[in-house]
């Protein structure tokens, strides 16, 4: 299976195009590179390794960084999920639907008796240090 790669590069004129287009040509098992200079982005598609395609870029002269594939489905499994938008209760206030366990509590919240208990007036065997 033909794996494609994505890579964020800062290319200024066809000059730079031309270049990195060629280095990435230059390896073994490249069927295509897409390039979109407005963008900055170069698509790689073909039997290669990402680290040998960043490495190319990079031997070209341009700085480039990987870009992570979330669009696929296998790497991202709330793609695989297909849920309909449900307006909640006071909607305006609180915004969209959060994904169930998607934010942790603070460590203050989980425990009923934080740090401030050991001091409390009220119970005066709490604090230890005494």
């Amino acid at each position: 299976m033909a794996e494609v790669v994505e890579l964020r590069v800062r290319l200024d004129c066809s000059g730079c195009e031309r270049k990195v287009r060629q280095a990435l040509f230059k390896l073994k098992g490249v069927e295509n590179v897409d390039i979109d200079v407005k963008q900055g982005k170069v698509i790689v598609s073909g039997y290669v390794e990402r680290k040998k395609v960043l490495k190319a870029v990079r031997k070209a002269g341009k700085s480039a960084e990987l870009i992570m594939p979330t669009s696929i489905a296998g790497y991202n499994p709330y793609l695989k999920e297909s849920e309909k938008f449900e307006k909640t209760y006071n909607y305006r206030k609180h915004g969209y639907n959060a994904l169930p366990g998607a934010i942790q509590n603070p460590s203050s919240l989980i425990s009923k008796d934080g740090i401030a208990g050991f001091f409390s007036d009220e119970n005066a065997h709490a604090c230890s240090i005494m």
